[in-house]
This record gives structure tokens, C-alpha cells and sequence, in this order.
């Protein structure tokens, strides 16, 4: 029978001049290089890690809010080129959408019920930059190993912190445009759904 059981990681880190994002961080990486691979396989990979985790450190010395410190860590947790390595973001819906990924173009998956008629339309851009763009930058905020796997991180699209990771400003609010040549604005966040098409 295999053993499927998630083991906390270890505390072999913490300096009380951190604050608790900077220390998980440090911790991270001393866990990563007690226990994963990549140090010995690749110690040219670890090291590009490795000093990455110091400026990471750094940006978190002023507070963050937790969705944002879940998008930075797996933002340094592509720097180990695993797709196998990453932490998964919970739950924070803050736009009313879904995106999904399916042979390299991104679609309109769900959408709040006072939007009907846009349900699996192709997303062409986001806030004008083309989804070409966008896929490219989620290789480098998400772990990934090729495109592909990139794209299959695109049900977080409609989270802000995801957004500001990949460089979209959502000031303004966010803009799909679709293939069609329609596009729909969301200017306010929402925590809730009334439903779903």
C-alpha cells in the first residue's frame, strides 16, 4: 500500500529578526537542501535557487498578505525547473472566472451567471497583453517544465496575486479580450460567486 501521507517540513530555520514570510522562505531553502535532488543532479540549478532566495527574502521584509507570499514562493520555486516541486495556492477566487488551457490557447472555462454568453470563449489577451505573453510569464512565476505545463497553471488567472506576478497591473481592473474580437471588463474584486455557467 502506498503511503500518500503529506509530512509537515522540518524547522531547521528561524532567526527572530525575520518576519514569518522571511523565515518559511529560509527554511525552504534549507530543507531543499537537505532533501531535494537538484542540489546534487544539478548544483548549477540549486545555486541560480539559491541566490534568488536572498532577494526574495528581501521584497518580504515589508508584510505581504498570504495569497501574494504563495505566488512568490512558487515564483522561486521555478527557479529548481521541477514542475514536481511547488506549493498549491488556496482557494482565493478574486475575479469571477475560470481559465483553462487546452492545445496551447486559453479559454473562458467559467464565469459568474451575470455573464452569460461567454463561456468557452478563446482568451486572446489579458489587460491587452497577449495570452502568448502571459504563458511565458507564468513559466517563470509557477513551476513548470515546458509551455504546456505553464498553461495548465492557468486556473489561477483570476487570482491578483497571480496577475501582479506575472506583471499584469489590475489598477484598472481586468480586461479579457476574447478571439471574436468582444472583451469583458471586471472592475471590482469579488470574494463571492453567485453562479456559475
Amino acid at each position: 500500500m502506498i503511503d500518500n501521507t503529506f509530512h509537515k517540513i522540518p524547522v531547521t530555520f528561524f532567526d527572530e529578526s525575520y518576519n514569518k514570510y522571511q523565515n518559511e522562505v529560509m527554511n525552504l531553502l534549507h530543507f531543499i537542501r537537505a532533501f531535494h535532488p537538484v542540489s546534487i543532479v544539478n548544483p548549477g540549478r540549486f545555486n541560480r535557487f539559491e541566490g534568488q532566495v536572498e532577494k526574495i527574502c528581501h521584497e518580504m521584509k515589508d508584510m505581504m498578505d498570504l495569497q501574494h507570499f504563495q505566488f512568490a514562493l512558487n515564483s522561486l520555486l521555478a527557479k529548481l525547473e521541477d514542475a514536481h516541486t511547488y506549493f498549491m495556492p488556496e482557494d482565493g477566487l478574486i475575479y469571477p472566472y475560470e481559465i483553462r488551457y487546452y492545445e496551447g490557447c486559453f479559454y473562458l472555462y467559467a464565469i459568474d451567471s451575470k455573464y452569460p454568453d461567454f463561456t468557452g470563449k478563446e482568451i486572446v489577451s489579458i489587460n491587452g497583453i497577449p495570452v502568448k505573453n502571459i504563458r511565458s510569464a507564468m513559466r517563470k512565476a509557477m513551476p513548470s517544465e515546458n509551455k504546456v505545463k505553464a498553461g495548465l497553471w492557468s486556473f489561477y488567472l483570476n487570482r491578483k496575486a497571480l496577475l501582479h506576478q506575472i506583471g499584469l497591473d489590475t489598477a484598472k481592473g481586468v480586461c479579457l479580450g476574447f478571439h471574436d474580437g468582444s472583451s469583458l471588463l471586471f472592475k471590482s474584486e469579488t470574494e463571492k460567486r453567485s453562479g456559475w455557467h
